[in-house]
Formats: C-alpha cells, sequence, structure tokens
C-alpha cells in the first residue's frame, strides 16, 4: 500500500510539473503539432519517471515519501504479517497482533478504485451506444466520400457535429451559408485526417485508468483545444473567407447530446480559440528548446535516487539456532512468543517498552513479540533470551565509501555545542526508565550511528545495539528534532563533506549483568522431549 501511494505521489507530482512546463511556455504558441505530441508523451513520461532507479552517490532534493511517518505508518499497516515462528502454550498463544478483518483499508480502497472506473467505463460504452444509435438513424441517408474516404451521416439534431474517425456526423437542422458548410467540413475533416480519435480514446483510458490524478483531465483538455487550434489553422491556411470565421465559431453554439468520445465545433472555449486565430504565428523557438533541461530536471528529481546508509548489504537469520534458544527458555519461562520478518528494518535491533505483558524487540530483521510477562522475573529472564538472540539475526548495511571517507577527513565533525557538553547534555535531558533501572538492565552501551551531512544535521540515525525501556525513542527524538542534531560538518580537501558517525552513550552500570544477559548460557536442548512433542514450534511458510 505505501509503494503504491508513493508511486501515485511521484506520479502525480510529475503530471504537474510536465503541465506547468506547457501552461507556462507552449499553451499560447502555435506549435500545434508539437505541443500535440507534448501532451500525448507527458502522461507516459509521468507514469514511467517513478519507476526508474538510477542511483547516485551524492546528495539531491528527494519527493519520494519513503522517509516520511506517512510511508512508515502505511507500510506498518499494510505488510504482511510474515510470520515465522508461533511458539507458547495454547491459552497465550498470541497468532497476530492485528485483528482479523474480513476487509481492510486496502481492500475498501481497491474497492473505491474498481467502483469509480466502472462508472467510467459505463459512461464511454454508453457514448459508444448513443454515438451507435445516432449513427443508425442516419445510416440509410448517409454518403461516402471516395477521395476524402468519410461517411457523412445526418443526425436530425439529435447531436451537434462531430467527427469519429472516418464518420462525420452532421447536424442537418442547422441553417448555414453555403460557406459556412464548407469552413465546417474542412474543420471537421482536419480531425479525420489527423486522427485526433486516436488522440480522444488514448486519453480516454488515461483519465479512466488514472482517475485519481487531476492533472490528467487538464492534460486532456489542453489536448482538445489543440486539436481545435489545428483544425482552425488549415481553415485559414486555405483561405476559406479567413475573416468570417471567427463569426463562425461565435455564432454556432454547442446544441444536444454530448458524447466523450467525439471531437466536436464548438468543444473548446470560444474566446480561446478566436484569440488563438488573431495570434501572431511567430513563436518564439527559446521556449521549445528549455523544456529539455526541464525535462533532464524532473528526471534528476525524481528517478535518481541517492545511494546511503539505508540500504541493507546482508540480512542473515538462523531460524533453527532460533528455535533451539526459544525451546530452551520454555523450562523456565510460561510466555507466548511469536517472530516475524521485517522488510528493511531502519534498525540494527530495537527493544520496546514493557506494556502490560508484552514486549516487542527487533534483532536484525527479525520482530519477536513476548505475551504473558507476568512477573520482573519473566521480564528479567525474557530480556535475558533477547540477549541470547543477539547474534541469530545479523544485518549490516551499506554506506559505499562513506566509512572509508569519514577516516581520511582533515577536520572531523563535532555537535556545534562541543562534545563533552553534547554527551553531558544528552545524559542530562535523557530520562531513564524506572524498572528497567531498578532491575539492573540498563547495562552496557546504547549505540547510535548516524551520517552528518555537510550542511550540519543529523541523518538516518540507527541504533546498532538498545537497552530498551524507551531510552532510543529519546534519544532519537534529541537528535533529529533538538539543539542536539546541529553539528559542525566535516571537512575534506577544504570541502564540506558527509560524515558517518558512531556514537557510545553509557547510563549507567547492570546492578547483576549475570543475571539478565547469562540467564540462559547453562541450558541444554532435551533431544528426548523434542523427540516427545514436549517443546513444538509451529512453522508458518
Amino acid at each position: 500500500m505505501a509503494i503504491w501511494v508513493d508511486y501515485i505521489w511521484q506520479s502525480i507530482f510529475c503530471s504537474a510539473f510536465l503541465y506547468g512546463i506547457y501552461f507556462i511556455f507552449l499553451r499560447n504558441e502555435k506549435k500545434f503539432s508539437f505541443n500535440r505530441i507534448y501532451l500525448l508523451i507527458s502522461p507516459l513520461i509521468a507514469l514511467i519517471l517513478p519507476l526508474i532507479n538510477i542511483p547516485v552517490s551524492f546528495k539531491k532534493p528527494n519527493i519520494s515519501l519513503e522517509q516520511t511517518e506517512l510511508f512508515r505508518a502505511l507500510d506498518n499497516y499494510s505488510a504482511p504479517e510474515n510470520s515465522l515462528t508461533t511458539y507458547g502454550l495454547p491459552e497465550v498463544m498470541v497468532q497476530s497482533s492485528k485483528l482479523s478483518m474480513p476487509w481492510t483499508f486496502q481492500d475498501y480502497f481497491f474497492l473505491a478504485y474498481l467502483v469509480i472506473v466502472c462508472l467510467l467505463i459505463f459512461r464511454i460504452f454508453w457514448s459508444f451506444i448513443q454515438m451507435r444509435m445516432i449513427k443508425e438513424r442516419g445510416w440509410s441517408f448517409s454518403t461516402y466520400d471516395i477521395n476524402q474516404k468519410y461517411f457523412l451521416i445526418p443526425t436530425f439534431g439529435l447531436a451537434p457535429i462531430f467527427s469519429f474517425f472516418n464518420k462525420l456526423f452532421w447536424d442537418d437542422t442547422l441553417t448555414l451559408s453555403q460557406q459556412e458548410e464548407a469552413q465546417i467540413l474542412e474543420h471537421e475533416l482536419t480531425h479525420i485526417k489527423k486522427g485526433h480519435s486516436y488522440d480522444i480514446l488514448f486519453y480516454q483510458f488515461l483519465t479512466t485508468a488514472f482517475w485519481f490524478n487531476p492533472m490528467i483531465f487538464l492534460m486532456q483538455n489542453a489536448l482538445i483545444d489543440v486539436h481545435e487550434y489545428q483544425a482552425d489553422q488549415a481553415i485559414l491556411k486555405k483561405q476559406m473567407n479567413a475573416h468570417a470565421y471567427p463569426k463562425l465559431i461565435a455564432k454556432i453554439a454547442l446544441r444536444g447530446l454530448d458524447l466523450s468520445i467525439g471531437n466536436y465545433f464548438t468543444s473548446s472555449t470560444t474566446l480561446k480559440r478566436i484569440k488563438m486565430i488573431k495570434k501572431s504565428g511567430q513563436t518564439k523557438t527559446w521556449k521549445i528548446f528549455i523544456i529539455i533541461p526541464l525535462l533532464l530536471m524532473l528526471m534528476a528529481l525524481v528517478s535518481m535516487k541517492t545511494e546511503s546508509g539505508q540500504n541493507l548489504l546482508q540480512q542473515n537469520f538462523n531460524l533453527e539456532d532460533i528455535k533451539s534458544k526459544l525451546i530452551a527458555s520454555q523450562d523456565s519461562l510460561e510466555i507466548g512468543i511469536k517472530v516475524k520478518k521485517l522488510n528493511a528494518p531502519t534498525h540494527y535491533e530495537l527493544i520496546g517498552i514493557l506494556e502490560e505483558d508484552k514486549l516487542k524487540a527487533q534483532i536484525g530483521e527479525l520482530e519477536y513479540e513476548f505475551s504473558n510477562i507476568q512477573t520482573d522475573e519473566d521480564y528479567i529472564k525474557v530480556r535475558g533470551l533477547i540477549e541470547k538472540l543477539r547474534n541469530s539475526s545479523v544485518i549490516t548495511k551499506d554506506y559505499g565509501d562513506l566509512k572509508k571517507i569519514s577516516t581520511e577527513l582533515d577536520i572531523k565533525a563535532q555537535p556545534e555545542i562541543g562534545l563533552v557538553n553534547w554527551f553531558n547534555s544528552l545524559k542530562e535531558q535523557v530520562v531513564l526508565p524506572k524498572k528497567e533501572e531498578n532491575l539492573g538492565l540498563l547495562g552496557g552501551n546504547l549505540v547510535v550511528e548516524f551520517i552528518v551531512s555537510r550542511e550540519g544535521r543529523i541523518e538516518n540515525p540507527s541504533i546498532s545495539r538498545s537497552l530498551g525501556g524507551g531510552l532510543e525513542g529519546q534519544l532519537l527524538d534529541l537528535l533529529l528534532y533538538t539543539e542536539l542534531g546541529n553539528w559542525t560538518p566535516a571537512v575534506k580537501n577544504n570541502e564540506l563533506v558527509d560524515s558517518f558517525q558512531v556514537i557510545f552513550l553509557n547510563f549507567t552500570e547492570a546492578k547483576d549483568p549475570q543475571e539478565p544477559y547469562h540467564i540462559f548460557r547453562d541450558f541444554e536442548l532435551s533431544v528426548l522431549d523434542i523427540e516427545n512433542g514436549k517443546n513444538a514450534i509451529d512453522t508458518i511458510e
């Protein structure tokens, strides 16, 4: 779901950018053939550019939603559970942290999309049915021009004059002079010869499939205008009483039936057509050539992706090793455990907060959910189990050349307030969780790595070693949203550069480090118990 929302946003952005180019530079120019081609390929460019991925090593603006809270929320909501293992007593087993619902948000969203698509398709088919009815009514009175290769079909006043492929529907109830008839006929023949009906059907498909993109509708209207400008231009080139032609446009009003698939003589705004007729034919060439750098700029903005430390170089977990450790813990723990696989986790590990009787802990690309934690002793043992599981699921991240560059700096990055003051300020502002402190679970270092950008801001912080109890959330908020995130950037060869930092934070010593971290060190797995089915783990593929 999150990926689709991001794609839709980027395609709408591209469409708006491309339509903006047309509106500012091309809309009032009389390069109608060029404008037509531009409006036909623009929606395709807008749909394709977000799918292209060009990795680059330098920093650049990014319009993607991937780093936003909205994307993370949607990704977490829509991500499959990917359950690898469930373990525990039946009465405390938790199969899923989400309520089982017959319909999810994605289902309703997709249903709404399909309903609107079906309505739009019905509208198109209804237009075809109406046109067929008009055609059948006037078919016996129709004529075929061998030279111009088109059918002339009377509408008997049921529809205004319009054309569709090689069929010209003519309102024979209009009172027109011979000159006016010739001008309108030439106008509609231009639509037929230039194949404007193909353009109309192409945009009917786009507006049906991508009805949520308002820019597509604006482009469609602009293309219809261009069609009319081209047809009007054909009249003026043939000098068919050109000075009276604008009066003819103003004279005839759209009457009767309006079919979404036809080319109408009066479909565009009358005033716009008259203004374009009277406009000088001189085109400013620079407006045409400026499109190329603007398109390249759009491609760089959307398709080029900066390689950062968020790329996972290696993801590895040993499910059998994890199973054995979970089974071994059953002798002293009556808890439920669920394990699921995460997609591209931000942190190496992250121990959550004990809420009621549940605790979540992410280690590598696996997330464990422990339930039925009733006592402090249970909590200490669970934390000990987490320590045992640390080496069973490991990820490493690829920072490209950033780590190497960070060891060859002329001037290293430093907090603006100084490193000592920075550490002291962190410790002063972080509130130690009472439960974990009293139980001696805050021993060792909390390790966080991040990038100090050349602008002097902390970016992409990632917890390398977690202590739990909510410490990590406090730390990340301080690094990202307070003055502690302001650093003096590193310097290399007299240029400001990005640099990689690893920070070790020691808040307190564990009261009894042997208790939480090594409580399972002497457990031996009983082969007999496993064979007898005493400790069973169900694996869900």
